[in-house]
């Protein structure tokens, strides 16, 4: 059953060693008796053995485990503020069905991720009204991955990665789309942003979203997405094409949130939501 506590980071070990328990070695050695059973590789297998003798053993210790994740998570490019958001921590008590709704289908998400991880219909999009929880829900995705399930993601967020893109005459910007294009899992969050009621897209940021998209589309590769426009809004205001593939590789898995400035979780002492 997947879990659904809150995805923490893990404490850090301030001793002299990152694992005191095999002093960075990566495992150690364990006296196994004899009677007691070990695998042994035969041909392309690993069969249970029953030892004849005592017998010295190297054994990977878990802090391997617990390394490969921190480098996942490190490399996700994740800011602190986002790294505690989980399933337990989103609060739907006295919010209207609708984000009790989309809380589930994230959960669902998560659940069905090792099914349908290499279909055509392997995304997520959550759309519509800013505030009402898209990014810590898929946030929750994405630290689940990470932690739980060991599965690389990298977070992009909109305006800030076309900035970073666009910063030092573009220097970055094969970088940064490889990542996008290769990586086991992309969350772009905030997708064509409107400013104030206008959604601008310029053809070098459409031309990139649209390279992204169709590369992952066509190598069955998941995405994650947030966005204030709808499906229909996001035909209207970019390509078409790549725009369809995005919402075909979602069609399982999106939500819309109509527009209601009471559902804004960031003005409730404002307006009282």
């Amino acid at each position: 059953m997947t879990s659904e506590r809150n995805l923490e980071t893990s404490p850090v070990d301030e001793s002299e060693y990152f694992c005191p328990k095999c002093k960075d070695e990566g495992g150690y050695i364990e006296r196994k008796k004899a009677g007691e059973t070990t695998l042994v590789r035969v041909e392309n297998r690993f069969e249970e053995v029953k030892l004849k003798h005592d017998t010295d053993e190297w054994v990977e210790c878990e802090c391997v485990e617990m390394r490969r994740i921190q480098r996942i998570v490190n490399a996700s490019s994740i800011t602190d503020k986002f790294k505690n958001r989980g399933f337990k921590n989103f609060i739907i008590d006295g919010k209207p069905q609708v984000i009790a709704e989309m809380r589930q289908m994230a959960i669902d998400y998560y659940r069905a991720f090792d099914e349908i991880k290499n279909t055509e219909q392997n995304s997520i999009m959550f759309s519509g009204q800013p505030g009402c929880g898209k990014t810590h829900l898929l946030m929750a995705i994405t630290n689940g991955l990470m932690r739980e399930k060991v599965v690389p993601v990298a977070y992009f967020p909109y305006q800030d990665g076309m900035r970073e893109i666009a910063s030092n005459n573009f220097e970055k910007k094969d970088e940064i789309v490889n990542k996008m294009c290769h990586v086991d899992v992309l969350f772009i969050d905030d997708l064509f942003k409107p400013i104030g009621n206008e959604v601008k897209v310029h053809k070098w940021q459409g031309d990139i979203v649209a390279e992204v998209t169709n590369y992952r589309y066509l190598n069955a590769k998941p995405m994650l997405i947030s966005t204030e426009l709808s499906p229909l809004e996001l035909l209207v205001s970019f390509d078409e094409a790549a725009a369809s593939r995005m919402i075909e590789m979602a069609s399982d898995y999106t939500k819309t949130i109509e527009k209601d400035i009471s559902l804004n979780h960031r003005l409730r002492k404002v307006v009282g939501g």
